[in-house]
């Protein structure tokens, strides 16, 4: 009898959560399966604990936002457990579903994860923060600076309040741009350093990767774009390089390649991980990338399902 664990996020969405895991419920039922179901929450280790009783080899389903699976591979990590992991995709990860092979629909992503034999080991990142001593997992993008000031001016903008985002989209852009302040970068990449005066945006992006087998550390790699000298012309040429894949062309952008590196600001930015906004602060990060074994057949989608 093949055995599950289905952790529930309680928040803000947890409508969304319940009529997915009603939804899906049955498929479990269908199958046989041994199941227990948790009720977690983010920023909440005591709801973790249970899970360190379970066998290694035991797959856990999160119902929820990204923030929960990475808070409960996290968890995982710092008990040196290695439990498979999986999700069921809602709202919030949706984009990596996308990315990793998981079909959107929550019952054709419940048949991907029943009918898996064995893990497969998605590529994702781990930054410390070794000013503030603090450790972060990603599964898409971290940026500091422009980007995380733009979507933070965004997010708190009452334009949002009428549903139109993609407006309060471009106030964000448009005030960050007046307003931030350009700062200086060092990045330390292959025993090399690097120094970017005026910088105006950095964004790590990491391709959240799938394979059968856990590959060499040198195989894994992270994206590290610097932008300097942005201004309002500059940004619209950027925005239009980037859809044709030409803005590694461009002077003021810098791209890097690499699966560790450490990257430090000189002064106060602002700073986003997976759409979360993070604490306006000095950073120092340590970045590198590794494998998690994920529980889920990429395989097993046809042609149509995948669309």
């Amino acid at each position: 009898m093949k055995e599950f664990v289905i952790l529930l996020e309680i928040s803000a969405s947890t409508n969304e959560v319940q009529a997915i895991w009603q939804a899906i419920h049955p498929l479990f039922e269908e199958q046989a399966t041994n199941l227990k179901v948790i009720e977690v929450s983010l920023n909440n280790q005591q709801s973790f604990k249970s899970l360190s009783n379970f066998k290694a080899t035991t797959p856990l389903i999160t119902i929820g936002s990204s923030q929960l699976l990475i808070e409960i591979i996290s968890y995982l990590k710092s008990q040196s457990k290695s439990c498979p992991v999986c999700f069921i995709p809602t709202k919030s990860t949706k984009s990596l579903a996308k990315s990793i092979g998981l079909s959107l629909q929550p019952l054709t992503a419940t048949k991907q994860i029943l009918s898996a034999i064995q893990p497969v080991y998605v590529e994702l990142a781990k930054i410390e923060e070794m000013n503030h001593q603090r450790c972060w997992l990603f599964s898409q993008n971290m940026s500091l600076g422009f980007n995380a000031y733009a979507e933070n001016v965004s997010q708190s903008s009452q334009l949002n309040n009428f549903s139109i985002s993609r407006i309060a989209q471009w106030y964000g852009h448009f005030t960050a741009i007046v307003d931030q302040e350009p700062f200086n970068v060092t990045l330390r990449l292959d025993r090399k350093y690097y120094f970017f005066h005026h910088t105006s945006a950095v964004q790590v992006d990491n391709q959240a990767r799938v394979s059968d087998q856990p590959l060499d550390l040198k195989k894994l790699s992270l994206r590290i774009e610097i932008l300097t000298n942005l201004n309002l012309f500059s940004l619209l040429l950027f925005k239009l390089a980037k859809l044709v894949g030409f803005e590694q062309k461009l002077p003021y952008v810098h791209i890097f390649k690499g699966n560790s590196f450490q990257l430090t600001t000189d002064s106060l930015e602002f700073g986003e991980i997976d759409g979360q906004q993070l604490k306006n602060q000095f950073y120092d990060l340590l970045a590198r990338s590794f494998q998690y074994p994920f529980w889920f057949d990429p395989d097993s989608l046809s042609w149509q399902e995948s669309k």
